[in-house]
């Protein structure tokens, strides 16, 4: 019996290794050899398939792979070199390659050692996006309460300013006229710290999970029909038409009518506020084709770049363009609306075109409806269709 060459002692040493290993020939680059963990690792029918191919495919990065090799090329080793590698069926894993320079089949080769890292990778982009996203949501709030501070001073130092002229001595002598339009003005100013600190407040409660809906059944357009009653003076004040026309049938929803009314004051208060002079805001509700519930705002204002629309939707978030920061608010409006619909089972969809205008849109699910149901005595109650929250 012939003895084996150092070859084939090789050859069977990697084939028994946990590791995946080839062997390349530093002239072409071509495998030579390759042991079944490596087969594994690429997810390849076979041995052949691997020695049939070109390494470079393997690469996920071109420029990766050009620089190891013209390394390798040189006998030089590498050492624990991260590259992405690509499997036969298209998806990605991480690889850790050490080299170790050979002679094989009278030829100068190199052994290529592959560690799977695929999931210390993972991990690390998950660490990673996780700071990232704390590190956003730090840079937003101290953002926000930046720009909030200026928000609550303004009608702070209002509030302040005319109750020291009402407090004076020398108010005696301030007619009536002036004195009603002072109150007001404090009124008004403590009205709008008021909703400041409610929003804020409101946020924190669904941050905490603590947010809990009374929900009853109402007809949409009553909703409506307040929030825009609740909203004329401040479009005529920025010369703004409003366009809002109830259905004649009925729009029932099963929801918190506080929060509903809440949501479209937010929407027609951004909607009027960002937008042009003699511009117009149409509001209207429809049902959708599964049973669900519409409410559009639509406006003719300024827009919103789509780059924008994570910030504007997000927690503390705002546009900071020079446009936008004309108009001042908090930029709770959105965000606050979309979770507030959110917690309804619904969604908040955003469309907008910079110089345009902007429509929101929310949308609430055919769970959103009221039934009633007999009681055995023959009474009627108010329930659900279905859970909220069923899964589909």
């Amino acid at each position: 019996m012939s003895e084996r060459s150092d070859d084939d002692v090789l050859k069977s040493v990697l084939e028994g290794s946990p590791i995946g290993a080839a062997i390349l020939d530093v002239a072409s680059g071509k495998r030579l050899f390759v042991n079944s963990r490596l087969v594994t690792m690429f997810g390849a029918a076979s041995a052949d398939d691997l020695l049939n191919n070109d390494i470079r495919e393997t690469w996920v990065d071109p420029d990766a792979f050009t620089n190891a090799y013209a390394q390798f090329s040189k006998g030089e080793l590498l050492m624990n070199v991260e590259s992405e590698r690509r499997r036969f069926d298209g998806t990605r894993w991480w690889a850790l390659m050490n080299t170790q320079p050979i002679i094989f089949e009278t030829r100068k080769a190199g052994i290529v050692w592959h560690i799977d890292i695929s999931d210390r990778k993972n991990a690390e982009a998950q660490i990673l996006q996780a700071k990232k996203e704390a590190e956003d949501a730090s840079h937003a709030k101290s953002d926000f309460l930046a720009h909030v501070s200026h928000e609550l001073r303004t009608p702070l130092n209002s509030i302040l300013g005319f109750s020291q002229m009402l407090s004076t001595e020398s108010a005696t002598g301030i007619n009536p006229a002036n004195r009603i339009e002072y109150a007001k003005n404090i009124f008004a100013s403590g009205e709008h710290l008021l909703g400041i600190i409610n929003d804020i407040l409101d946020l924190s409660k669904i941050e905490a999970g603590e947010f809990e809906l009374d929900q009853s059944s109402f007809d949409i357009n009553d909703v409506l029909t307040t929030a825009q009653q609740m909203m004329n003076s401040l479009a005529e004040l920025n010369g703004i038409t409003m366009n809002y026309a109830p259905s004649a049938d009925p729009v029932s929803l099963f929801a918190d009518k506080r929060v509903v009314t809440q949501i479209i004051v937010n929407l027609l208060s951004n909607a009027i506020k960002f937008n042009n002079k003699h511009g117009c805001v149409t509001l209207a509700a429809s049902v959708l084709p599964d049973g669900g519930r519409s409410i559009t705002v639509a406006d003719t204002g300024i827009g919103i770049a789509k780059d924008d629309f994570p910030r504007v939707l997000a927690p503390f978030g705002q546009v900071r363009t020079s446009s936008h920061r004309a108009y001042g608010g908090t930029g709770l409006g959105l965000s606050l609306s979309k979770y507030l619909v959110e917690l309804h089972g619904g969604a908040l969809h955003l469309s907008s075109t910079l110089g345009q205008g902007t429509t929101v849109e929310i949308t609430f699910p055919p769970a959103c409806l009221a039934s009633t149901h007999l009681q055995p005595d023959g009474s009627a109650t108010l329930g659900w269709g279905r859970p909220p929250f069923e899964a589909e």
